[in-house]
């Protein structure tokens, strides 16, 4: 069998956990996780994705804070695995511990290589309007998302996803596949290339600030491309003059119907801003402090908004 530390934290990386598990050429010596954290407004402690199915699988979990200390390098060289794999862990892993396993350190990346490489690349395909995306199996090296392709699998963009519902098909894509690549790597029957560096595009961490709109220098389509790819965090957000937030949760475009722009004008069921180049059509929305509701029951409950202008 297949000795396999897993390093994992969130959905993507459970799903490929979880088709590891059910095929008998591996062994899952260890799983390396995010150690749980506070979520919610309650600010709840929570056990990652992943470390919910370790522990329901009897597997030996790990949660170090950091990874760059003697004891820890040292606790994984202990284990001694053939193979490393990685997928949505959070958090840099120093080159000596990839080194660690004979066969190297696969990592399961959520675009097509060199495209998006880092923190964010299912947000920033959504954002950029791609119509198509997918799966790299790379192996690792020192650098972010640098190392050599092993297989690239592609999934289309229908326009409609957020990013929450594209991570769940490229999760399944990923887990489909995710078995027969890291058997083939030990197998030696695939051979890894050299990315096209030249052609490497970056994304980052998000943030709150990532969520800002201008409606004086974005079209309504480009907004409406962050509502879904920052959904559901960290959100597309807009200010009002009376200094109200408001969440939006669900938009879609529409011509324009005013010179005013980022004026908010009431439709009959849609809260309409006036951008740059369009209108986008506001139909779901969550005012700061309350919760989510549909656009109408705003407009109703605040007449004297209709005409104010964004800040």
């Amino acid at each position: 069998m297949i000795r396999v530390l897993f390093f994992g934290t969130e959905s993507v990386a459970r799903a490929q956990l979880a088709a590891l598990l059910v095929d008998a050429r591996f062994s899952i010596i260890e799983v390396v996780t995010q150690p749980p954290r506070p979520v919610g407004r309650k600010q709840i402690i929570t056990k990652s994705p992943v470390h919910i199915l370790a522990e329901e699988n009897s597997l030996s979990v790990y949660t170090p804070v950091g990874l760059k200390s003697e004891e820890v390098f040292e606790h994984f060289a202990a284990l001694k695995p053939d193979l490393i794999i990685v997928a949505q862990y959070g958090s840099i892993i120093p080159l000596r511990i990839l080194q660690l396993a004979p066969f190297g350190a696969l990592n399961v990346h959520g675009s097509l290589l060199p495209k998006y490489r880092g923190a964010s690349p299912v947000h920033a395909a959504i954002i950029a309007g791609e119509k198509t995306t997918g799966v790299s199996f790379m192996m690792m090296d020192e650098k972010m998302d640098h190392g050599p392709i092993v297989s690239l699998y592609n999934c289309d963009i229908t326009g409609d996803e957020t990013t929450e519902t594209l991570m769940e098909k490229i999760a399944r894509l990923a887990a489909a596949h995710i078995a027969d690549t890291a058997a083939a790597i030990v197998a030696g029957t695939t051979i890894a290339t050299a990315q096209n560096h030249d052609e490497a595009t970056f994304t980052t961490l998000l943030s709150r600030e990532s969520g800002v709109i201008h409606a004086d220098v974005q079209s309504a389509e480009e907004i409406a491309r962050m509502i879904r790819g920052y959904s559901p965090w960290p959100g597309v957000s807009i200010t009002l003059q009376n200094g109200e937030s408001l969440k939006i949760i669900a938009a879609h475009t529409a011509p324009t119907i005013s010179k005013n722009i980022g004026q908010i004008t009431f439709g009959a069921n849609e809260l309409l801003l006036q951008t740059k180049e369009g209108v986008l059509a506001i139909t779901t929305l969550k005012p700061a402090g309350k919760n989510e509701m549909p656009a109408d029951a705003f407009m109703r409950g605040h007449l004297e908004l209709n005409g104010v202008f964004v800040q």
